[in-house]
């Protein structure tokens, strides 16, 4: 059963981040949009964390946290968020919203040991 959604619309890194991730026993899987991440979530009781892109095409990955948060269907979930980003941009008004809505914030190139922190520390939580 899945435990991280990992969601980001280039394949390839899709693909590695998963392909590291079942690596290390954390049984992940992919999303490569915020419809498809959405459904997921819906579907796998078992997903406890989502690592997302903040860009996603069409939509973001502070789209798909304020969407779930909300999502009556994921009601009483205790979902954690990490949302990558390789933009050095970030302006100070989408750094309050991620904290608002508790979503941790990593800079691409992502840090693995970092990353692997973060996980481990939500699934002992």
């Amino acid at each position: 059963m899945p435990r991280i959604l990992v969601v980001d619309d280039e394949p390839e890194l899709r693909e590695e981040l998963c392909e590291w991730l079942a690596l290390r026993g954390l049984s992940p899987a992919p999303a490569g949009d915020v419809e498809g991440a959405l459904g997921l979530l819906r579907v796998h009781q078992g997903i406890e964390t989502v690592l997302t892109d903040i860009r996603l095409g069409s939509a973001s990955g502070i789209d798909l946290v304020r969407r779930a948060r909300r999502d009556p269907a994921l009601a009483g979930r205790q979902l954690r968020f990490a949302l990558m980003t390789g933009q050095t941009d970030i302006t100070d008004h989408a750094r309050d919203e991620l904290a608002e809505l508790d979503a941790a914030l990593l800079a691409k190139p992502v840090d693995l040991n970092q990353l692997l922190g973060l996980l481990r520390g939500a699934r002992a939580a």
